[in-house]
């Protein structure tokens, strides 16, 4: 199999993918994403191979997505949309689920930086064996933002998965065998050997066999929600790229109104009522500061029809506030606005029959 920058090659039931590009570290762009898929489709379909093994030609297992294009990186109309950032991470999720769900035993054989996406393809892989110097972890979440890939937890547990994931911290091949990270770590001078030790035992298993038995492991895993866990992160990793780019204003702060002028409020009018206008607060002729306490204003601006238990008409008195005590004691009527308060005159009003006058 011919492809630009993968080596392809099957022997003894083993399909060997190599990630050839040497000079960038192997990072991921356009050509190698895809030529990952053709290869993988390639095993997949052969019948005679039931291991596949994933490794990096050249000082770097992979040094993750490459920046200066991939589908993973790179906008497809120039700049990132709510509709393209979803579809995108749509068809990265697709490469990753290939990856997951492949019905051969994957192994990924680990050295030099593993980084990022080059994180990713190994612990998408069915076994890790990295060299005991191999340096992984996920420094990008340091520019902020949700990891694409949702096995962090699910591998490391939670303490391990957010002290990577909040940090962005990087840590050797021995360590990450410690916490989970990586099934084995072996010295680098071992790898190759212990790999191909690894994959000589499974291949020992009988093929329906096997496949059953990982097909168990993944089913039990979408039962937890794994594969929910690969759309929702997919979903927030897409409106992340919303933010501001290029000095434009991003969809969040369109969800948010921030791009709106905001509501301001005239200098004649004023969002508090001053004690002078409180003055004017009650039935007519109420006048709160000579209120004794029993009564408390609580409604304004309304004209009060209400009835006692009795059904007797108790208090029709135009107000702008009406005492707590005695509301409490009346079912309202239909309120409605005033155009303005009656003329105080110092007294209570003949309509009102308030049990105390202020």
């Amino acid at each position: 199999m011919d492809l630009a920058t993968v080596r392809y090659q099957v022997e003894g039931g083993i399909a060997r993918i190599v990630m050839n590009r040497p000079a960038k570290r192997n990072a991921l762009n356009h050509q190698l994403l895809d030529d990952l898929d053709a290869a993988f489709q390639a095993a997949e379909d052969d019948a005679t191979v039931q291991v596949v093994v994933l490794s990096g030609a050249g000082p770097a297992f992979c040094a993750g997505y490459d920046l200066t294009g991939s589908y993973y990186t790179t906008p497809p109309d120039g700049r990132w949309t709510a509709g393209n950032a979803l579809m995108t991470l749509r068809g990265i999720e697709a490469r990753y689920q290939r990856i997951w769900n492949c019905p051969k035993v994957t192994i990924a054989q680990v050295h030099g930086p593993a980084l990022a996406d080059g994180c990713y393809l190994q612990l998408l892989c069915d076994i890790s064996v990295a060299a005991e110097d191999a340096q992984l972890g996920h420094p990008a979440v340091r520019m902020g933002g949700v990891s694409s890939m949702p096995l962090w937890q699910i591998a490391l547990g939670l303490k391990k998965a957010r002290y990577l994931l909040m940090t962005g911290r990087i840590v050797d091949g021995r360590e990450a065998e410690r916490i989970g990270l990586v099934s084995l770590a072996v010295p680098a001078a071992e790898l190759e050997e212990t790999v191909d030790g690894i994959a000589r035992d499974c291949l020992a298993v009988p093929y329906e066999g096997a496949l059953m038995n990982k097909e168990a492991l993944n089913t039990a895993l979408e039962i937890m929600g794994a594969g929910a866990l690969f759309r929702y992160h997919g979903q927030l990793n897409a409106l992340g790229r919303l933010r501001d780019r290029g000095g434009e204003v991003d969809t969040f702060s369109r969800f948010r109104g921030q791009d709106r002028p905001r509501r301001t409020v005239p200098a004649t009018r004023s969002r508090r009522r001053g004690p002078e206008r409180r003055r004017r607060a009650g039935p007519a002729g109420f006048d709160p500061r000579r209120c004794t306490g029993r009564h408390q204003p609580l409604y304004s601006g309304m004209v009060l029809g209400t009835e006692t238990a009795q059904g007797r008409t108790a208090c029709r008195s135009v107000s702008t506030r009406f005492c707590r005590s005695w509301t409490g004691r009346c079912s309202f009527r239909r309120p409605r606005r005033i155009a303005a308060p009656a003329r105080r005159t110092g007294r209570p009003t003949a309509a009102c029959s308030m049990p105390t006058a202020c």
